[in-house]
């Protein structure tokens, strides 16, 4: 019988950790360490201006001031990210870029409530569809295209998916917005930029 107590005890701290575990993770709670001091965002920025490929950048730390973005959420509890999700299936964004041709376009989307259906992100520049590649970085979905031609300036970036969510349709939660893909934020790397 001392065994069987044992094995309960056990087990009951097993599954409360684990919720604890998700409970951080998801923002219910807030981690037992303080945030990094700098975003992944800004180190990504930070590494591309250091090695001089910096062509543009978007971090959605600011609002974007369109109708198709919400205003910034607030930053993430467990490493500080600053986010804005989508208000639309379509959502648009102008993005200065420099330097010449070939590009690299990435755009970075937080795990959030896309993590249930995970929505295809698709994305055009100046009316051009991209064919993406997609993988998977510390909580978050990287989608990169190649753009071998076209003129540096002020680029339409538009990013789509198929259905917006409602989190309060999904869990016992009290936000009812319809959201699309949380945005982390937009980079564009070159070849030339120094």
């Amino acid at each position: 019988m001392t065994l069987g107590k044992k094995a309960v005890g056990r087990g009951l701290v097993i599954v409360s950790t684990l919720v604890i575990f998700n409970l951080i993770l998801y923002g219910v709670l807030p981690p037992a360490q303080p945030r990094p001091d700098i975003t992944h965002a800004q180190q990504t920025r930070r590494a591309a201006e250091s090695a001089g490929i910096l062509a543009g950048f978007q971090d959605f730390d600011a609002d974007v001031t369109d109708a198709a973005w919400y205003a910034p959420e607030p930053p993430d509890p467990l490493d500080g990210a600053v986010y804005q999700y989508m208000a639309q299936t379509d959502a648009p964004l102008t993005l200065t870029v420099g330097c010449s041709a070939p590009w690299t376009i990435e755009i970075v989307v937080m795990d959030r409530i896309q993590s249930l259906a995970r929505p295809a992100v698709s994305v055009s520049v100046n009316g051009v569809s991209l064919p993406l590649t997609q993988d998977h970085i510390f909580r978050r979905q990287r989608y990169q295209a190649v753009i071998t031609d076209g003129v540096a300036g002020d680029w339409r970036v538009n990013l789509s998916i198929p259905d917006l969510m409602r989190p309060s349709d999904l869990f016992a939660t009290g936000e009812n917005r319809l959201l699309g893909a949380a945005v982390d934020w937009v980079m564009v790397t070159g070849t030339a930029c120094r």
